[in-house]
């Protein structure tokens, strides 16, 4: 028993032994809950240590919870919590408002916030849609960790045709939401040049009769 004292372990991986797990210091300074067979539990990584930007890390590092340079913090789930990875699964939610996952993505609805009260600098696009969609090449291809699977879509890149309007801020990828508006004004353009013609057949069969 040790009452109103603390514990104090200045040695790497000496702690405290509880069944099979196992309580210690790391090298970085933080605490590690480990199983005796080796299998990390939670490791707590403390600020003033160089991996200032991790807090956590559960599971064999298959769990994660960092706290960011630039102040916000991420959940990570999976292999790797590296940007632009492609070779293992994860899923990354951070509290700026992002989630980010490297499969798939299942909802009953994806909804875009669209009420007059969420915007601003609200005016009518007047670029021609169709000009967008005939600079955009369609591809099918299929992504590296997943070799089987064939998609269709776009490719961004300097050997692909890609119009800007549908690439998203960070570049790596499209915007839906304004792929589909764009689709759907494209829709409106040729429906007005179809009444067009439906009105020009319709004059040179009233000259004719």
């Amino acid at each position: 028993m040790c009452q109103n004292c603390d514990l104090v372990f200045n040695g790497i991986d000496t702690g405290i032994k509880s069944g099979d797990v196992l309580i210690h210091k790391n090298a970085l300074q933080g605490v590690t809950f480990e199983t005796t067979s080796g299998d990390n539990l939670l490791t707590i990584y403390p600020e003033n240590t160089p991996l200032t930007e991790l807090s956590l890390n559960m599971l064999n590092g298959v769990v994660k919870f960092f706290k960011n340079v630039g102040g916000t913090h991420t959940f990570n789930i999976g292999d790797s919590y590296a940007s632009g990875n492609t070779g293992n699964a994860y899923a990354r939610m951070s509290d700026g408002g992002n989630v980010t996952c490297s499969g798939n993505m299942k909802a009953t609805d994806f909804v875009r916030w669209s009420k007059e009260e969420y915007k601003e600098n609200i005016k009518k696009y007047n670029q021609s849609a169709l000009d967008i969609i005939q600079n955009t090449d369609i591809y099918e291809y299929n992504y590296k960790k997943d070799k089987e699977t064939k998609n269709i879509g776009v490719v961004i890149g300097e050997k692909y045709k890609c119009a800007k309007e549908i690439i998203n801020k960070d570049k790596d990828g499209v915007d839906i939401g304004n792929m589909l508006a764009i689709a759907y004004k494209a829709i409106q353009e040729q429906q007005e040049e179809i009444e067009k013609l439906k009105e020009e057949v319709q004059r040179l069969k009233n000259v004719m009769d």
